[in-house]
């Protein structure tokens, strides 16, 4: 499970660079750096994934204390650990291949790794 956890942190730290990644051909570096930055150039997938990036971070603290506690207290968590994971990068592509103007599908990304939340914290009961 701490594999699992590992990777979920990694791509947390991946999910908050990638909308910089994708305009930095638009904008400078210096720009990202502080908070009055000019970001009027910024990309429609860079605006797609600031998205992803900010709904990440509303499970993610459920999520990481839910995974730690499992560690701690040795209770196998580790199929929802994946389920939300796998969530998460599902959410993640639906993203930038923009499948969210398409009625029902962000729910339908979404809605697993809520789930498996629900899941892990049940399982700690």
């Amino acid at each position: 499970m701490i594999d699992i956890l590992v990777l979920a942190i990694f791509f947390s730290l991946l999910n908050l660079f990638l909308p910089m990644i994708f305009s930095l051909h638009k904008i400078s570096f210096k720009e990202f750096t502080y908070v009055g930055g000019d970001l009027s150039k910024i990309t429609k997938l860079s605006e797609r994934l600031s998205q992803s990036s900010n709904n990440l971070m509303q499970s993610l603290p459920l999520f990481l204390a839910l995974s730690v506690l499992s560690i701690q207290l040795e209770v196998d968590n580790s199929l929802p650990m994946h389920i939300w994971l796998f969530s998460r990068l599902a959410y993640l592509a639906g993203s930038v291949f923009n499948l969210f103007n398409i009625p029902l599908v962000r729910p339908l990304i979404w809605l697993p790794s809520i789930i498996a939340i629900a899941w892990m914290a049940c399982n700690l009961v």
